[in-house]
């Protein structure tokens, strides 16, 4: 039978106590939730920033359109009636997310863009403990690896072993996961499981008083670490002109899911070797695109 363990660890119990165990989950557990409500964040609203960018510029939306929900649904008719500001703007891309994360708990399918959940299944293995993390991010991994008596103890036969370890340790390996899972299959069944972030978690925002001051803060923020107007009409100018490359070479294409990777590959060499057809696309957008504080300061004051 193929065994694939490329996420297993094991924990090290100093003098078989378990209540330093729980005092590390909870640990790890605090520092995961703390970067997953920050990251979140940010990616909140620098995608909100990308959406009011694209509205100024008469560019079509980067928000999925086979994402249905009721709430996106609602924001998107004031837009059209109203006009676009950086509070709708959040609320959108606030409202598409958690529709998303809806999605992936209800179909069990994977989104990793939005998907934050993380648990962590522990299965005896005589005084040790092996654990196997769940998660889409390689950050919440670090955390965890970084923890006191945490190191890394993945397996798999449907492979050549690791260079770094001989035969008789990956056979140790082998026989401590035989023996932790004992012939139940999935590690949440052979020994439990803490939930760190739950599948279809997403921070509650709603963008109105503190919550809109936060994300200020946030996305000035982001403008201090280098995305600023210029920045910004760079990224779309280059898309701007890949799309229009694409559509040169794929004239029969109705959208995106129609271009060929070898067009692709075409585009991409095109807009490498003629870089000034993207700065002169940039140089037209950078005027109309306002500073973050702006953008929030209109917003707030209407």
């Amino acid at each position: 039978m193929s065994i694939k363990i490329y996420d297993g660890y094991k924990v090290t119990l100093k003098d078989d106590a378990i209540w330093p165990l729980w005092d590390m989950l909870d640990d790890v557990t605090q520092k995961i939730r703390a970067l997953a409500d920050k990251t979140c964040g940010e990616q909140i609203v620098y995608e909100a920033i990308s959406e009011h960018d694209r509205y100024v510029l008469g560019m079509r939306s980067g928000l999925r359109k086979d994402v249905k929900d009721p709430a996106r649904d609602a924001t998107q008719s004031v837009i059209e009636k109203k006009g676009m500001n950086i509070r709708l703007a959040l609320s959108l891309v606030a409202s598409d997310m958690h529709a998303r994360a809806c999605d992936v708990k209800r179909t069990n399918l994977r989104d990793p863009e939005i998907d934050y959940s993380c648990s962590i299944a522990l299965v005896r293995d005589g005084k040790d403990l092996l654990a196997i993390i769940y998660t889409e991010h390689q950050m919440f991994q670090d955390i965890w690896s970084a923890a006191p008596g945490v190191e890394p103890w993945p397996y798999w036969n449907n492979s050549d072993r690791p260079d770094d370890l001989t035969e008789e340790q990956w056979d140790q390996r082998a026989k401590s996961w035989e023996r932790a899972l004992n012939g139940y299959g999935p590690a949440g069944e052979a020994g439990i499981i803490k939930e760190v972030i739950p599948i279809g978690w997403t921070p509650k925002m709603g963008f109105l008083g503190n919550a809109m001051e936060e994300a200020r803060k946030i996305g000035l923020v982001l403008e201090e670490k280098g995305l600023t107007p210029a920045l910004r009409a760079d990224t779309l100018a280059k898309e701007t002109v890949f799309n229009e490359k694409m559509k040169e070479l794929c004239p029969e294409a109705k959208d995106i899911k129609g271009f060929l990777t070898q067009e692709y590959e075409k585009a991409v060499k095109w807009i490498k070797e003629n870089p000034e057809v993207a700065k002169a696309k940039a140089s037209e957008y950078q005027p109309k695109l306002d500073p973050v504080a702006k953008l929030f300061d209109q917003a707030m004051k209407a």
